[in-house]
């Protein structure tokens, strides 16, 4: 995790290096990150203390470091995605902005989708992006990141090492489409998990996942 957070650091100081850029052409020493999920977990923190440490460390040259959670593992949908951007098209109205950061595949893909409203010419750097999401866009040449692989398949053979006779496996959370790193899970099921019996309570209400997790077979 760090070694992936050295090179998200890495990317944005070459971008915001003034070297780069004739004077007449000055990009904005400022960072908006976009993270698709809630402020709390170890990885907001280790990207956002990485960032301010680094940024912070340089006294000669200030960089502003802006940060939106956009919430998407609990809120979804066009009228949502709507609010959002028109939130930030008001927000930062008067705030030039140098880079813009997407942190997961939900995120970039509005990135994406509101570029050219929002932040014409400014370059994207994605991070915890799915090799399969990104498979899906088609990313400018401005455009760059890196891209993480979790399958199913490993979490299984983690899971056999724990329970050796395994039969059956539970996957609970929130709608597939809203995953933030599990997305791909999904589609891997019919291959990684063959031979388990599979529950998925994706998608429900919190009564509705309790009681259902509650109706499980003991283990």
């Amino acid at each position: 995790m760090i070694v992936r957070i050295a090179g998200l650091i890495l990317c944005l100081t070459a971008l915001l290096s003034p070297v780069r850029l004739p004077a007449a052409e000055m990009r904005a020493r400022s960072i908006l990150v976009l993270d698709q999920s809630e402020a709390r977990g170890p990885f907001y923190y280790q990207v956002f203390s990485g960032l301010r440490s680094v940024l912070t460390a340089n006294a000669q040259t200030h960089t502003t470091l802006y940060s939106e959670n956009l919430d998407l593992s609990r809120f979804g949908g066009p009228a949502y995605e709507e609010s959002l951007r028109r939130h930030f098209k008001e927000k930062y109205r008067d705030r030039p902005i140098g880079v813009v950061v997407a942190i997961g595949g939900a995120a970039l893909e509005l990135v994406l989708r509101w570029r050219e409203e929002l932040w014409p010419g400014v370059p994207v750097v994605f991070e915890l992006v799915d090799e399969t999401d990104l498979a899906r866009l088609s990313l400018p040449p401005d455009v760059t990141g890196s891209t993480v692989r979790l399958p199913l398949a490993d979490s299984i053979k983690a899971a056999r090492a724990v329970v050796p006779d395994l039969d059956s496996l539970v996957l609970v959370g929130a709608p597939w489409d809203r995953q933030i790193l599990f997305r791909n899970w999904k589609d891997e099921i019919p291959t990684a998990a063959a031979g388990l019996n599979v529950t998925e309570i994706i998608g429900l209400t919190m009564a509705e996942t309790r009681k259902r997790v509650e109706a499980l077979p003991p283990a």
